[in-house]
């Protein structure tokens, strides 16, 4: 399968699925224990304020490489 990443800093959870095989369950996991809001992901209400569940959560593709970089190996 060949998966072509949008130019676009930052991207869907499909995305993120799709590129590090991630579940649903362990990107939130991720962004509950690891991520940092903000660098890591975003959450984008159509009011302009981030209401929990109805906002949209957008990730930073280039960060979370970057965090995976420097993720300490045994």
């Amino acid at each position: 399968m060949i998966i072509t990443l949008p130019q676009s800093k930052w991207v869907g959870e499909n995305i993120i699925q799709a590129v590090y095989g991630l579940t649903s369950t362990a990107i939130t996991n991720y962004r509950l224990k690891a991520w940092q809001q903000g660098v890591h992901y975003r959450k984008v209400g159509i009011t302009g304020v981030p209401s929990g569940s109805k906002a949209k959560v957008l990730y930073n593709i280039h960060s979370i490489n970057e965090w995976i970089d420097a993720y300490p190996q045994m």
